[in-house]
């Protein structure tokens, strides 16, 4: 280093150089973590990305893939006894340890995978508890049916 110049203090009074040397000892570490995953295959991205999704799915605010297939599985062998429609209230029912608003994003999940769909009930009915419902703009969904039918 030259006397003329000046020492930088920190790393931020360091002085940006444009040389190709120092853009390349400069890397953003999402620049770094893009790179990495260029280089996955397919099955690889597949595992990544459900890891990510366990991930998001402990903070508690997204269902887990698990939880998806908890669900479908339920309906599933509940159809055994209800072949026509599963009331939603029956799912909440046997999955209690799971919040209502992530047990409807784990069902909306389910519907917009077509594994089921679910269809709103024709008020006044009776027998049907609203409270047991999601409210929706398709109306109050309250039964679930296979996708296939």
């Amino acid at each position: 280093m030259e006397p003329s110049e000046p020492v930088p203090s920190s790393k931020t009074d360091a002085p940006i150089s444009s040389t190709p040397e120092s853009r390349q000892r400069l890397r953003w570490p999402i620049t770094e973590i893009v790179d990495d995953l260029r280089e996955l295959t397919v099955l690889e991205l597949a595992d990544v990305q459900q890891h990510v999704k366990r991930i998001r799915a402990a903070r508690g605010d997204r269902p887990s893939p698990e939880l998806v297939s908890q669900v479908v599985v339920a309906v599933a062998r509940l159809r055994q006894t209800y072949p026509d429609r599963v009331p939603i209230s029956l799912i909440r029912a046997g999955l209690p340890n799971v919040s209502r608003a992530l047990l409807d994003q784990a069902l909306f999940n389910a519907e917009t995978r077509d594994l089921l769909r679910m269809e709103p009930v024709k008020l006044p009915a009776p027998f049907v508890e609203i409270g047991a419902g999601i409210p929706h703009e398709r109306g109050l969904l309250y039964w679930i049916v296979p996708f296939s039918q």
